[in-house]
């Protein structure tokens, strides 16, 4: 696997630690699992809805294809499209958590798909308060000075209903983010920072003014970024910890599906790991063939019997 990818490796389980998939993706302390994704449901047909408008707003406003491809240079943009991305992935966990069957009595969620899906709520979660909070201190005169009210709404929610719906989200939800995350977040920034100088060669001129190395306010920008970054983390690692401390003893709120399943295989004593043990397969594979954090699945028993699940909270 060469040192680039033993390192990669090791970096997606520090980012993974402690994290029990499909739990902590589908599961609530806060409210019942299914609150938890109706309100996901609702946030990304919410995002998808102001994506759109976005996209055909600008691309109508803008004319050549330097100035329409302009838009995925917009940290805001790419944020928004990343919070799509992991409302997306954490539905289509669910979707298949709903479509355990019996014959398949070890269910695997590929460790890449876990890894991809704890960067992805870490990132957007910090993310989304440094693109609200540089907006509205530096360049909130967009929305200010804007006369179309389809513009005023797509600023809004892409500079704050974006980051009351990713913060609903952890609050709602039992992701945790960890420190580590921090390194592919820095790697991010750094690209963003040569993506950003990419258009500026090509279109000549710069996406946001304090990216401009001439500019008065770069030499605190440049550094300053990433210490936002390391503050807001700092912030969420506060709020997941007060989240904790409040849900502390109550029960967790799981989807039908996977509640059974580790009841069953609690009381049955079945062969495949319990649910709510995370068994992470490091350079091997499991009875499938494939390499993930395995979940036993659902059986049936012979006798048809039928376990039934109190969702209300303790």
């Amino acid at each position: 696997m060469g040192r680039i990818g033993t390192a990669l490796s090791s970096l997606g389980t520090r980012i993974t630690a402690g994290l029990t998939y499909p739990h902590c993706a589908l599961g609530s302390r806060t409210v019942s699992a299914r609150y938890l994704l109706a309100q996901r449901c609702v946030s990304l047909v919410f995002c998808a809805a102001i994506l759109t408008l976005g996209m055909a707003r600008w691309f109508i406003k803008h004319d050549g294809t330097v100035q329409d491809f302009g838009f995925f240079f917009y940290l805001t943009h790419l944020s928004f499209i990343s919070l799509t991305g992991y409302l997306s992935l954490t539905l289509y966990l669910s979707w298949r958590a709903a479509r355990w069957i019996p014959s398949r009595p070890v269910y695997v969620v590929p460790r890449g798909v876990a890894v991809v899906h704890a960067f992805l709520f870490s990132y957007n979660v910090v993310a989304h308060f440094i693109v609200t909070i540089v907006y509205w201190l530096l360049l909130r005169d967009s929305f200010t000075k804007s006369t179309s009210a389809a513009g005023r709404t797509v600023s809004a929610s892409m500079h704050g209903v974006s980051l009351v719906m990713i913060l609903a989200d952890a609050v709602c939800g039992t992701m945790h983010v960890r420190a580590w995350a921090l390194a592919p977040i820095f790697v991010c920034i750094a690209l963003y920072t040569g993506w950003a100088h990419l258009y500026h060669a090509i279109a000549d001129e710069w996406v946001y003014a304090f990216l401009d190395p001439q500019s008065k306010v770069a030499k605190f920008a440049y550094p300053g970024v990433p210490l936002l970054f390391v503050v807001a983390f700092g912030a969420v690692k506060v709020l997941l910890a007060a989240r904790d401390r409040w849900t502390e003893g109550r029960e967790l709120s799981l989807p039908d599906a996977v509640y059974l399943a580790d009841q069953y295989a609690k009381t049955q004593g079945d062969a495949a790991p319990p649910l709510m043990m995370m068994s992470m397969v490091r350079g091997g594979s499991d009875a499938n063939g494939e390499s993930g954090i395995a979940l036993a699945s659902m059986h049936h028993s012979a006798s048809g019997a039928r376990l039934v699940r109190d969702a209300s909270l303790a």
